[in-house]
């Protein structure tokens, strides 16, 4: 709703759903839909980072509306190609158990989502940091 009446007030409205939150990537897709029709750039690309991490796929932006004007945006591509990739990438080391990679690419995604564990159908389940922990020296031990 705010997205299509391009209104402040009721996406404040929304505002008690704090990013670390969230295990929903729509809610990160519709905050990406209003920050773009509000030409709220920067916010934008940082909800769609967001939404790839928790993996939802780069088509439901090239493919939707809203997000046909920033198309030919080299920034818009980017963050779509880069965290496209750093999603294939957690979803391997996942199905692998590679915690050496797992590790190298967390320092490429927010701290809020780090403990995002994502399953290979893109839907997400938090993992508080203490239970990550325990979760990474199990694996290391075997």
């Amino acid at each position: 709703m705010a997205t299509l009446l391009k209104d402040y007030e009721i996406a404040e409205m929304m505002s008690f759903l704090k990013d670390y939150n969230c295990i929903n990537s729509n809610i990160f897709f519709q905050k990406a839909r209003y920050y773009g029709a509000t030409d709220h750039k920067e916010e934008m690309l940082n909800s769609i980072r967001d939404c790839l991490i928790m993996g939802l796929s780069k088509n439901r932006f090239l493919q939707d509306k809203d997000f046909q004007h920033f198309i030919q945006d080299s920034n818009f591509i980017q963050t779509l190609e880069k965290y496209h990739t750093i999603n294939n990438e957690v979803q391997k080391v996942i199905e692998t158990i590679d915690i050496q990679t797992f590790e190298n690419i967390l320092s490429s995604i927010p701290s809020f989502l780090s403990m995002q564990i994502l399953t290979p159908k893109g839907f997400g389940a938090f993992v508080p940091q203490g239970r990550g922990l325990v979760f990474v020296s199990k694996i290391r031990s075997i």
